[in-house]
C-alpha cells in the first residue's frame, strides 16, 4: 500500500474530521474508536496530549501575527468568564449570526451553513497575566466542506481590552461528537495548504451553497417549494464559449490516456481562463454539497440539524476515509473499517486515486464510466432495471457530472444466477476497457472459496483495459484490501444500506408525516398486527408497471398487470443503497475540486500561471501502468488455485484476454457479439429477425415517479440558470445509437445454397447455415446503461417497461448443423478457450434446433424437406412454418436450468447420461481438426463455476504462436457428429489472447 501523500491537498482539520466521523460506532467507547481509526492502541490521554500541543502551536502562531491560515473550521461563540462578559474577545470580525446560532461571524457570498455534522474542541486557557481568560469553542466540519477562515491577530478584545492569552500551560478540555477525530500525528498548521486568500483578513468566506435555517426545513412533507432553487441554490455559472465546442481529439490525439501537458490546452480554452476556472470550482463545490444535502433531506435528515439527526446522518450514507499508512496487512485495515450501513469506506491513498481519475475527466472533458458485475441482486431483479442500485446512483450523479462537463455512463452488467467468471475471462470486451469505477457484487454466487475467480475479476480489469479502474467491492467476501496492498491498486468498499439511521414506519397516521423515500421502508416490528401486515404487503415493497397506454403504439402481446415475485431486495432498499454509492462518488468529486482549488491558491501570486492543477495530480497513464506492472508480475491467488485445479491455463491470471459473447448485457453490443466474428455473417435484415417494436424512450413510468411535494435529488442537482439537457449531453461524444437489424446466422454470404449430401467426416470446413442464435437475434441496445431502454423491445415481451438486459443467449447447433466458424484476430499469447452449455439435449431443455427440422427420419439424416439437395435463402424467407419455429424458441427459465442457486437440482436429467454414446465433438484451428469422443469430451470439459463449462482449445507459448500463426489470425470451427437432433451444444463465449 503506498503511503498517503505528505502534502495532501486537504488540510489536517479536514481529514481529521473525515476520519473521526466516518468511524464512529454508536456502541464503542472513545478509545476503541480512536484505535479503529488508526489501527494502533493508544490511550485517550495520549491523543489529548498530542492535540493540546497542536492547538497551542496553532493559536501561538495566530497571535504572533505570523500565520493567516485557511482552515476547514467554523468559529464558535466565545464565552468569557470575567468582567467583559458583555463583549466577548474578537476572534473574527462580527456580523450577522442568524444562520449560525448566534455565532459572531461575517460572511460574503452564500450564507454560512451549520456543518452537516460537527465536532467541538473546547480550549480553556489557564490564567497568566490577565484575569480576562475565556473558553474558546471551535467546531470542525466532519466532511471536506470548506469554510475559508482567516484568523486575524488582534491585541485587543471586542471592547478594546486585551484579548485572552493562550500559553503552554493552558488546560485543554476536548469534547466531540466523534471521538475519533484525533490523529496520531500532531497537525502542523504551518504546512497546511491554503484554500484561498482573502483581501480582508477578517472575512469568513463560504464556498458552499448551503442552507439558511431562517428558511425552514425544505424537507417538510407536502411543501410545493421543496425542490425550489430559492432554498437549495442553483448552478450560476454561464458556460464558457469553449466548454461544449472544444474538440477533445484536437489536443488528445496520439497522447496516451490524454495525459497532455497543461500548456497543450488552447489559449482561449476554458482550462486557461483563470477567472472562469475559479468560478467553475466554486459552483462545482456548491453543486456537490447541495446534492449531498438533498440526499439527506430526502430521508428526513436535512436541516435544521438536531442531535438526533446528526446521529442518524452518521450511520446512513457517510463515506469513511481511513488513514491506512500504519497498516501492514489487510486485516489491520479491515479492523478499522466501519461495519454495516453508511456509504462505504476507503483508504486515503485510494481516495487519491479516485480524485486523480475525476480530475482527469473534468480537465479533458472525458467520459466517466461506472460498471457493475454481479448477480441478480446487483441486476435489481424483481424491480425495474432503472430501480437497480447502480441506476439509482446514476440518477443522482448524472446531472452533477454533466454540469462539470463530464458524460457519465453507468452500466449494470450483472447476470441473474451467475457469478462474474464468464465475463471476467473477456473483461475488456464485455465489461469494457474504459471503466473508471468497476464494482463487484456477486456474494451469493461467488461466496467464500471463490477468491481466485473474484481476484480474476480485478486482474483482468487491470490488464485488459485502456484505463485501470477504481474498484468498489462489497466488503467481507474477498480480501480486496490484500489486493490493494500487494498491487498498489485503488480499492474501496461499499456497504448495503441497513436500517441504521432510517426512519421507521410505526402507524398509518405516522407514515403520512414521513418523507416519501422513507414511507414503509422499515416497518416497526412492535407495531400492531394490522399495520405490520399493511406495511409489509407485497404492493408496498415491489412496484413494477409493465405498460403505460400511449396513443402511438399498442403491444401485440398482452402486458402483465404486475410481476409478482419477491426473491430480491425491494426498490426502497436498492434506492437507499444507490444513494450511499452516490455519496461515495460525491465525496471523491468534492476532494477533486478542493485539490484543484488548493493548487490555484498556491499559484495565486503568478498571474501567468495556467489555472490547472499540477500534471502530477491529474495525469493517469503512469499511475495505471504501475498497477498493471504489479498485477502482471505474479498470478497471486488466481494462479495458485489454477495450478492445482487445472480449470483453465494459469497464464490467464497475468495475460490480458479478449472475448466475444451472446450474453447480454455487454459493452458495445454489436462489436462484442459472437456474431461479429462469425465467418461470413452478414448484418442484413430478414423476416426472421425480431423487430424493434417502437423507437425512442418510453413514456413516464408511474413506478419511477417522485410524488409532487417530495424531495427530488436529481431535480435539485440539475437546476441552474442555464438549462441542462441531459439527453443532448449523453450524445455529445457518442454516435447516435440505433437498433441494428442483424441478419440471422443461417444466411451465409458465401453460399446461398448448401449441399446436404457431402461427406461430413471430410476435412472440408465451410460455414454452415444450420447454427441458430437462440431466442433469435438481439433486439435493442443491451449494454446495461440507462440508454438501453429499448433492450428486448420485441413482440414476445409481456412486460416492456421492465427494462432488464440480462439474458443468456448463444449460438446453438446439433448433430446435423455441420461447422460453425469464427475468425479470431490478434492471437499472440497462445490461449484460446470456449464456453459452452453442453447439457443442451431435448430431454433437458425440451426444444430442438428449428433449422434442422425434417432432417432426421428413422434415425438417419435426410435431405431437408425430403426432396431438394439444397435450401436457398428464398426458400427459408418464404416459409411461414419456419418463421413460427424460429420465433417460438424463447429462453425460458435458463434453458432447462432451475433459476435458483441449488446446483444439485438445476438440470432435469444428467447431461452425460442422455448424451448418445456415439457422440463426437470436432474443433479445428486453422483447418487442423481435433476430435473428442464422449468419454474424452467429459474428461476435458471443466466446470469452474455454476453453469460455466469451459474447453481450452489452445495453450501454447508466444514463440509457438509466432511460428504457427505469424499473422495472429486463427480460424476456429466447431461441429457435433453422430448424435442426431436430440443432442445439441450452445456456444456462448469465445476467449483468446
Amino acid at each position: 500500500m503506498r503511503a498517503a501523500r505528505q502534502d495532501h491537498d486537504l488540510n489536517d482539520s479536514e481529514f481529521e474530521s473525515i476520519l473521526g466521523h466516518q468511524h464512529q460506532r454508536p456502541n464503542d467507547n472513545r478509545r476503541d474508536m480512536v484505535h479503529a481509526a488508526h489501527g494502533r492502541a493508544r490511550s485517550q490521554r495520549g491523543f489529548l496530549f498530542l492535540a493540546f500541543f497542536g492547538i497551542v502551536a496553532f493559536f501561538a502562531a495566530v497571535r504572533s501575527g505570523a500565520l493567516q491560515l485557511d482552515m476547514n473550521v467554523k468559529v464558535g461563540d466565545v464565552q468569557p468568564k470575567n468582567k467583559h462578559a458583555d463583549a466577548p474577545p474578537t476572534i473574527v470580525e462580527s456580523g450577522s449570526s442568524s444562520s449560525n446560532g448566534g455565532v459572531p461571524v461575517r460572511s460574503t457570498g452564500s450564507p454560512i451553513a451549520p456543518s452537516p455534522t460537527q465536532a467541538k474542541i473546547v480550549i480553556t486557557p489557564s490564567p497568566v497575566k490577565s484575569p480576562t481568560k475565556a473558553p474558546i469553542k471551535i467546531a470542525i466540519t466532519a466532511a471536506p466542506v470548506v469554510v475559508d477562515v482567516v484568523v486575524k491577530s488582534n491585541e485587543e478584545g471586542g471592547d478594546g481590552s486585551p484579548s485572552p492569552a493562550i500559553d503552554a500551560a493552558a488546560a485543554v478540555e476536548i469534547t466531540t461528537e466523534a471521538p475519533t477525530i484525533l490523529k496520531k500525528e500532531t497537525p502542523n498548521p504551518t504546512s497546511a495548504p491554503q484554500i484561498s486568500k482573502t483581501k480582508d483578513s477578517g472575512e469568513i468566506n463560504t464556498i458552499l451553497n448551503s442552507y439558511n435555517d431562517n428558511k425552514g426545513n425544505p424537507s417538510k412533507k407536502g411543501s410545493k417549494g421543496v425542490n425550489d432553487a430559492s432554498y437549495w441554490g442553483q448552478w450560476e455559472l454561464t458556460e464558457h464559449a469553449s466548454f461544449q465546442s472544444q474538440k477533445r481529439e484536437s489536443f488528445c490525439k496520439n497522447v496516451q490516456n490524454c495525459d497532455v501537458p497543461n500548456t497543450a490546452f488552447p489559449i482561449n480554452s476554458w482550462q486557461r481562463d483563470a477567472k472562469y476556472v475559479e468560478q467553475f470550482l466554486l459552483e462545482g463545490l456548491k453543486l456537490v454539497n447541495r446534492t449531498k444535502e438533498a440526499i439527506y433531506a430526502e430521508y428526513g435528515a436535512g436541516y435544521p440539524l438536531t442531535e438526533e439527526i446528526r446521529q442518524r446522518r452518521e450511520v446512513m450514507f457517510r463515506t469513511g476515509i481511513l488513514n491506512c499508512t500504519a497498516a501492514e496487512t489487510s486485516q489491520d485495515i479491515n479492523k478499522m473499517a466501519p461495519a454495516g450501513g453508511r456509504g462505504g469506506w476507503m483508504c486515503e491513498s485510494s481516495l487519491d486515486g479516485l480524485v486523480r481519475r475525476i480530475l482527469h475527466a473534468i480537465i479533458t472533458q472525458d467520459d466517466f464510466t461506472i460498471a457493475l458485475g454481479g448477480h441478480s441482486v446487483a441486476a435489481g431483479h424483481d424491480n425495474h432495471f432503472a430501480q437497480s442500485y447502480l441506476h439509482q446512483s446514476h440518477r443522482v450523479l448524472e446531472p452533477v457530472f454533466a454540469r462539470l462537463g463530464i458524460q457519465l455512463t453507468s452500466r449494470n452488467l450483472a447476470h441473474g444466477g451467475l457469478g462474474t467468471l464468464q465475463s471476467s475471462l473477456g473483461s475488456g470486451d464485455i465489461y469494457g476497457r474504459e471503466n473508471d469505477i468497476l464494482m463487484w457484487d456477486s456474494s451469493m454466487t461467488e461466496s467464500r472459496g471463490s477468491d481466485a475467480y473474484i481476484e480474476l475479476f480485478h486482474r483482468q480489469a487491470v490488464l485488459s483495459g485502456n484505463r485501470v479502474p477504481f474498484f468498489l467491492d462489497e466488503q467481507g467476501y474477498y480480501d480486496f484490501m490484500g489486493f490493494a496492498i500487494k498491487y498498489d491498486a485503488d480499492v474501496a468498499s461499499f456497504s448495503r444500506a441497513g436500517d441504521q439511521g432510517f426512519l421507521v414506519s410505526t402507524s398509518e397516521q405516522q407514515v403520512k408525516s414521513l418523507p416519501w423515500a422513507s414511507q414503509y421502508h422499515l416497518c416497526d416490528p412492535q407495531a400492531d398486527a394490522n399495520f405490520k401486515q399493511a406495511c409489509n404487503v407485497w404492493e408496498r415493497k415491489y412496484d413494477i408497471t409493465c405498460w403505460v397506454d400511449r396513443d402511438d403504439f399498442t403491444p401485440p402481446t398482452k402486458q402483465l398487470d404486475k410481476i409478482r415475485t419477491s426473491n430480491h431486495p425491494r426498490h426502497q432498499v436498492l434506492q437507499a443503497q444507490g444513494r450511499g454509492i452516490a455519496m461515495m462518488v460525491l465525496t471523491g468529486l468534492e476532494h477533486a475540486l478542493l485539490r484543484w482549488r488548493n493548487e490555484l491558491s498556491s499559484n495565486s501570486s503568478n498571474n501567468n500561471a495556467i489555472p490547472l492543477p499540477s500534471e502530477e495530480y491529474w495525469h493517469v497513464a503512469e499511475h495505471y501502468q504501475k498497477i498493471r506492472d504489479n498485477v502482471s508480475s505474479d498470478g497471486g491467488v488466481c494462479a495458485e488455485m489454477l495450478r492445482e485445479s487445472k480449470m483453465f491455463p494459469e497464464r490467464v491470471c497475468t495475460t490480458p484476454m479478449k472475448g466475444r459473447t451472446q450474453f447480454t448485457p455487454r459493452t458495445n453490443p454489436d462489436e462484442s457479439s459472437l456474431l461479429s466474428i462469425m465467418k461470413d455473417f452478414q448484418p442484413n435484415s430478414t423476416k426472421y429477425s425480431k423487430e424493434l417494436l417502437y423507437e425512442g424512450p418510453d413514456v413516464p413510468n408511474p413506478s419511477l415517479a417522485i410524488p409532487e411535494g417530495e424531495i427530488d435529488v436529481r431535480l435539485i442537482a440539475s437546476t441552474g440558470k442555464s438549462d441542462l439537457n441531459l439527453v443532448n449531453h449523453r450524445n455529445r461524444n457518442r454516435a447516435k445509437r440505433k437498433h441494428r437489424k442483424l441478419a440471422s446466422a443461417f444466411l451465409s454470404s458465401t453460399s446461398s445454397t448448401l449441399a446436404r449430401n457431402r461427406n461430413l467426416a471430410a476435412p472440408q470446413i465451410e460455414q454452415s447455415s444450420l447454427w441458430y442464435p437462440t431466442d433469435g437475434l438481439e433486439v435493442g441496445f443491451c449494454d446495461g446503461s440507462t440508454d438501453s431502454y429499448n433492450c428486448k423491445r420485441n413482440a414476445q415481451n409481456d412486460c416492456l417497461l421492465y427494462g432488464h438486459n440480462d439474458d443468456r443467449q448463444g449460438i446453438m447447433g446439433d448433430g446435423y448443423s455441420d461447422w460453425v466458424v469464427f475468425n479470431l484476430h490478434d492471437v499472440t499469447e497462445g490461449i484460446i478457450m470456449v464456453k459452452v452449455h453442453a447439457w443442451y439435449h431435448k430431454v433437458i431443455i425440451g426444444k430442438l434446433n428449428p433449422l434442422t427440422e425434417g432432417m432426421d427420419v428413422d434415425g438417419a439424416r435426410s435431405l431437408l424437406r425430403g426432396s431438394s439437395s439444397s435450401v436457398s435463402t428464398a426458400d427459408v424467407e418464404g416459409d411461414e412454418s419456419w418463421s413460427s419455429l424460429l420465433m417460438s424458441w424463447e429462453s425460458d427459465e435458463e434453458d432447462g436450468l432451475d433459476y435458483h442457486y441449488d446446483q444439485e437440482r438445476y438440470l432435469k436429467a444428467d447431461p452425460e447420461q442422455v448424451m448418445p454414446d456415439t457422440f463426437k465433438f470436432d474443433f479445428a484451428l486453422n483447418g487442423k481438426i481435433t476430435t473428442y469422443d464422449k468419454q474424452k469430451f467429459w474428461e476435458v470439459i471443466t466446470n469452474p463455476q455454476r453453469v460455466v463449462q469451459l474447453f481450452t482449445l489452445l495453450d501454447q507459448q508466444p514463440n509457438w504462436v509466432q511460428k504457427n500463426y505469424p499473422d495472429g489470425n486463427v480460424e476456429v470451427a466447431f461441429r457435433l457428429r453422430d448424435c442426431g437432433r436430440d443432442q445439441m451444444m450452445h456456444i456462448t463465449h469465445l476467449y483468446w489472447a
